[in-house]
């Protein structure tokens, strides 16, 4: 059996989102991918090859293992734990995601599994391939299992997985890897619009040295109850009638105020800014698509707007244009 579910880009929203404001998110044609065999012995086989993980668990200790995994994110609850802290390792997740599909649809199992999961998602570079990984690896095993399908419960059980890798997530990353296509999302509510027709690119400035859960709890500990979050909501508003009326100018102009608004929090790093500052001086606009960067000179994926050809300008900064469009499916069985 196998499976597969998108990754995605945030156009606008990203860390606003957490705060019950609107964003503007599109799935992307690129996946992570969940393989599912039987196997006579009683564990779990994992294999995360991009991660050059191969593990085993045995059956009966994966509920142990569950309970202490949400005994560790209570305590991030309480500030107890910092949430890099919650997951030893990142095998830990899909165990947990097997518990948690095990606990509501396999009481009793008299076979194991081996389930592989791999992606061409970019890891950690706001794309949203932790939250693809996990609903790939659902999606696997409603399939092998022949469970009743359920997409609230799919995803409920997905953003239960995510919360242990990325704190207090909103879950747009889940939602939109499940239904795919390009829509609003707010507080677990969804608007579902058509695809955007204004080009962009995608650029990859490299993998973040600070996590996306790192990010969250910093300027969700700096910026809770700031009014920045009012003005990332109009500037959502007004990004989605620029989408609408297929309006570039107006494109340009809410992506220029996304990324002053970004920068405010202080999740662009430096060298990133610099990048944006060119794109602007040459008409086009550019912003950091996903959570950005705490620490270090990379913060993952750039959304650029711009007419002319940006590659001699991406390659000057060392970074790396991606091939990547919309998807307007979500997760599924291949």
């Amino acid at each position: 059996m196998k499976a597969q579910a998108p990754g995605k880009i945030i156009l606008s929203g990203e860390h606003a989102v957490v705060y019950g404001k609107p964003a503007l998110v599109m799935a992307v044609d690129l996946y992570s991918f969940a393989d599912l065999v039987l196997v006579d012995e009683r564990i779990l086989k994992l294999s995360l090859p991009d991660l050059t993980i191969a593990v085993e668990y045995d059956l009966n200790e994966i509920d142990d293992l569950a309970h202490r995994l949400r005994r560790r994110y209570e305590s991030f609850e309480k500030d107890q734990l910092h949430i890099d802290q919650v997951l030893s390792t990142p095998s830990e997740l899909f165990a947990f995601v097997f518990a948690l599909f095990r606990e509501n649809h396999l009481p009793i199992m008299e076979h194991g599994l081996s389930l592989q999961v791999r992606s061409n998602i970019p890891i950690g570079s706001g794309m949203g391939s932790s939250a693809a990984s996990i609903i790939s690896a659902l999606m696997g095993l409603y399939g092998f299992y022949h469970a009743e399908f359920d997409y609230h419960q799919l995803f409920s059980l997905g953003l239960a997985a995510e919360k242990l890798a990325h704190g207090r997530p909103s879950g747009i990353d889940p939602y939109i890897s499940l239904h795919g296509g390009f829509i609003r999302y707010q507080n677990i509510k969804s608007e579902q619009l058509e695809m955007p027709n204004l080009p962009f690119y995608l650029v990859n400035t490299g993998k973040p040295l600070s996590t996306t859960g790192e990010c969250v709890s910093h300027v969700g500990s700096q910026y809770f109850n700031s009014t920045v979050w009012q003005q990332f909501e109009s500037v959502t508003n007004a990004m989605q009638a620029a989408i609408e009326h297929e309006n570039g100018k107006d494109m340009i102009k809410c992506v220029r105020e996304n990324h002053r608004l970004l920068t405010s929090i202080g999740v662009t790093p430096k060298r990133v800014q610099e990048f944006i500052r060119t794109v602007e001086q040459r008409g086009g606009a550019a912003k950091i698509a996903g959570a950005g960067s705490i620490r270090g000179e990379t913060a993952g994926v750039v959304l650029l707007v711009i007419e002319d050809n940006p590659q001699s300008l991406i390659e000057q900064f060392g970074y790396k244009l991606m091939n990547a469009k919309g998807e307007s499916r979500g997760a599924r069985i291949v």
